[in-house]
């Protein structure tokens, strides 16, 4: 499956360059709480992708590698909503990295520090919609944290859609 489609429609946006100081401020308030140390907002509608990320270094190789549609992540959750819509989520550690580039991608996202991330991806009115949260890999129980607080990711989706990333 390819997530990004068409990279003439494609927008990056890192965190040093939104304008909404609401996006970086509940970020940094999740990163002092929970420790979360990586955060992304993929959205494609109407053929155009935005993908905004606070972690440029990963996110730009990611992308420029074609990784994204490599990632057994993104892949296991976009294939879910393909089958039955709605909304999926992910914590990465359960997420089967078959022997070969999936295990070197998951060993290449470790290199940068990223793990235990947990991730949201939904389909709705002829578009998709992504959002992860990262952590150390150290912080073995991120993802478990980060389910318990729900409504904080259903607010700050609400922002990221109302913003100059949608």
């Amino acid at each position: 499956m390819k997530i990004l489609n068409n990279m003439d429609s494609f927008k990056y946006i890192s965190i040093d360059n939104v304008g909404n100081a609401d996006i970086k401020n509940i970020f940094y308030d999740l990163k002092r709480t929970y420790n979360c140390t990586y955060m992304t907002y993929m959205s494609e509608m109407e053929g155009r992708t935005v993908f905004f990320s606070t972690n440029d270094s990963w996110s730009s190789f990611f992308i420029e590698e074609g990784l994204i549609n490599i990632c057994p992540i993104y892949n296991n959750a976009f294939s879910a909503l393909d089958r039955r819509g709605g909304c999926v989520f992910s914590a990465w550690e359960h997420v089967v990295h078959k022997p070969g580039v999936e295990t070197d991608l998951k060993y290449l996202r470790a290199s940068y520090g990223l793990g235990n991330g947990f991730g949201m991806a939904m389909k709705q009115d002829g578009g998709s919609e992504a959002l992860c949260f990262g952590s150390t890999l150290g912080n073995s129980n991120f993802h478990y944290e980060m389910s318990d607080i729900t409504y904080v990711v259903c607010s700050y989706i609400k922002l990221l859609q109302t913003s100059e990333t949608a």
